[in-house]
């Protein structure tokens, strides 16, 4: 099987949606392709340059399209078994750790049916598993490609098209989210917060957000959400620590740095940010009521 179906097939899916719904809604895949012969190293690649193309530059497209016929008639997630091989070639994958064993059961899974081991070491072996996942490729994006059709149907193609656009309109990259991260943390008091890191972890859940909040409620709605999701990382943590209760305020006990770090629990951002505030106001107070020497 050549790679050159599967390379062709997406070309023509970009040409379509190009004509169809707009310039630029799918990009070029720029990884180095798969070369002859089909040997490990042309195998490798290819799972690189499918995840890319299922997983990056046409994930929107075709999850609009697989409710286009015939993607349609396809059960589940489309080629699943990509993202596993491509986590089975890319990362150090550990023992111990349940997800990654059961990645690795899924990528050997695979190579016994369509190589006949778990573990591929020949050329042959490295060879049928390449013309395999291109078949898989091709088909998939030749199918893809016919889904388009259906954007030139008289009756519901304008429809189509106007929801594809939508989809495109509210599929947010990750770097839109920081500023609702950061304005969160700020809100809540929290410093050092790994913003990417906390996107990261939320972000296809934000995205859902975007995607089901009318157009003038977007930004309110996922205020809110990033706000619970900061405060559920913080573990609802006040926005200062025991020892900067005890300095702020003139603390002596640990009675009183308990009472003031429970205060934050359980209340509103607004609520927080005035109780920060107020913090602030009586430290303030209470050093310029003192003298240098300590001194009232």
């Amino acid at each position: 099987m050549s790679f050159s179906r599967a390379q062709v097939a997406y070309l023509q899916l970009r040409r379509r949606l190009t004509v169809c719904i707009s310039e630029g809604v799918i990009a070029d895949v720029t990884i180095e392709p798969p070369k002859d012969p089909a040997d490990e190293l042309a195998f490798l690649r290819l799972v690189a340059w499918s995840y890319t193309v299922l997983h990056e530059t046409a994930k929107l497209s075709l999850g609009v399209l697989r409710h286009l016929p015939p993607l349609r008639e396809r059960p589940g997630a489309l080629l699943p078994h990509v993202r596993a091989l491509r986590t089975w070639t890319s990362h150090n994958l550990a023992f111990d750790s349940k997800s990654d064993v059961a990645t690795l059961r899924s990528a050997i899974a695979w190579f016994r049916i369509n190589c006949g081991t778990g573990t591929p070491t020949t050329d042959m072996h490295w060879s049928q598993c390449f013309d395999v996942l291109s078949n898989d490729m091709a088909i998939l994006l030749e199918q893809a490609v016919s889904a388009c059709d259906a954007f030139e149907d008289p009756t519901d193609g304008k429809g189509l098209k106007e929801e594809f656009e939508r989809r495109l309109e509210r599929s947010w990259e990750g770097f839109r989210f920081d500023i609702f991260v950061e304005a969160a943390c700020k809100q809540l008091g929290y410093s050092g917060v790994d913003v990417v890191s906390l996107r990261n972890k939320h972000l296809q859940a934000w995205r859902n957000i975007v995607d089901l909040s009318e157009p003038d409620a977007v930004a309110k709605n996922l205020t809110k959400r990033v706000e619970a999701d900061v405060l559920e990382h913080m573990g609802d943590a006040a926005p200062f620590t025991g020892a900067e209760f005890q300095a702020l305020l003139a603390l002596s006990t640990a009675q009183e740095i308990r009472a003031c770090l429970s205060a934050f629990r359980g209340i509103s951002s607004a609520d927080r940010q005035s109780l920060s505030e107020h913090v602030v106001k009586l430290a303030e107070g209470e050093s310029t009521s003192t003298g240098l020497d300590g001194s009232r």
